[in-house]
């Protein structure tokens, strides 16, 4: 089963922090290659201003709490979730960047490592995204 929410936000002046075990870089068909180890490049740890990066990439094994903030805004966005995995897309030149909670590995109905979840008829799948303002 595959869903998707793909929630957009303002880039001027954001910054995006959150954790992740590892990284799926995009391969040149857009689909992730091998998940690696995340490197300095491509890490959030530390909070990153979105516009210094230009990603559409998987991060794998998220710990679930990213934060938006905004310079200069008084609040900044909590993101939690019960989700594995994490999308980051932050096209270069745009007003907009996007951090997506997914359940699965992208592409991962031809992939072996996909992890994507399958559903039973009768079985539901229940997951959690929550979007809390907070103050910065």
């Amino acid at each position: 089963m595959a869903f998707g929410l793909h929630p957009y936000f303002n880039s001027k002046n954001a910054s995006l922090r959150f954790e992740a075990g590892n990284f799926y870089p995009s391969g040149a068909d857009n689909l992730p290659l091998e998940g690696e180890q995340i490197g300095a490049g491509n890490q959030f740890e530390h909070g990153k201003a979105v516009s210094e990066v230009d990603v559409d990439n998987l991060y794998g094994q998220w710990l679930g709490t990213a934060r938006i903030e905004w310079e200069g805004e008084r609040l900044a966005l909590e993101i939690t979730s019960d989700l594995p995995h994490a999308v980051v897309y932050t096209p270069v030149e745009t007003d907009f960047f996007c951090f997506e909670p997914v359940p699965h590995i992208n592409n991962a109905i031809n992939r072996s490592d996909g992890d994507m979840p399958v559903i039973e008829p009768d079985e539901r799948f229940v997951a959690t995204i929550r979007f809390c303002g907070i103050p910065a």
